[in-house]
C-alpha cells in the first residue's frame, strides 16, 4: 500500500463522510401481539465513552437498562410526559415495568452489537498473499 493510499483512508476515517453511527430496527413479537400490529423499537449504535460508562455499571440490570434508554430511539421511553402520565416516577421504572426482563436483555444486548461487540469486526491479513482469515 502506497503512502497517499494510507493518507486517503485516514482522510476518510476522520471526515464528517464516515458516520459511524447505526441504527437498527426491533420488531417486539410480543407487544405487537398485544397491540394487534407491528411495535417497532429503533435502536442505534452508542459511542465509545457511553458504552465504557455503561460496562463500568456492576449492577447488569442497572447496566441493561441504562442502555435501553441510552440506546432506544424510538419509541421514545425518555418522554417524562408519557411515563409520569402513566404513573412512573422514572423511565427506568417504565421500561422495568412494561418490558419482559428478556425484552430488555434482548434490546440491550442488540445495542452492544451495533456498538461492536460481539461481532466479527476485523480480519487479520496474512503477508505476501491475497488471502485474509476471519
Amino acid at each position: 500500500m502506497e503512502k497517499t493510499d494510507k493518507k486517503n483512508i485516514i482522510d476518510w476515517l476522520f471526515s464528517a463522510d464516515n458516520e459511524t453511527a447505526e441504527n437498527k430496527e426491533i420488531k417486539m413479537t410480543r407487544l405487537s401481539k398485544i397491540r394487534g400490529e407491528d411495535v417497532i423499537f429503533t435502536i442505534k449504535s452508542l459511542g465509545f465513552d457511553d458504552i465504557c460508562h455503561y460496562r463500568a455499571i456492576q449492577d447488569d440490570s442497572r447496566r441493561q437498562i441504562a442502555m435501553v434508554l441510552a440506546g432506544v430511539l424510538s419509541p421514545n421511553l425518555k418522554d417524562k410526559d408519557a411515563y409520569r402520565a402513566a404513573g412512573f416516577a422514572s423511565a427506568a421504572d417504565a421500561v422495568k415495568a412494561k418490558l419482559k426482563p428478556g425484552e430488555i436483555s434482548l434490546l440491550a444486548n442488540e445495542i452492544s452489537r451495533l456498538s461492536g461487540y460481539g461481532v466479527s469486526i476485523a480480519e487479520e491479513v496474512e503477508k505476501n498473499s491475497g488471502s485474509t482469515t476471519t
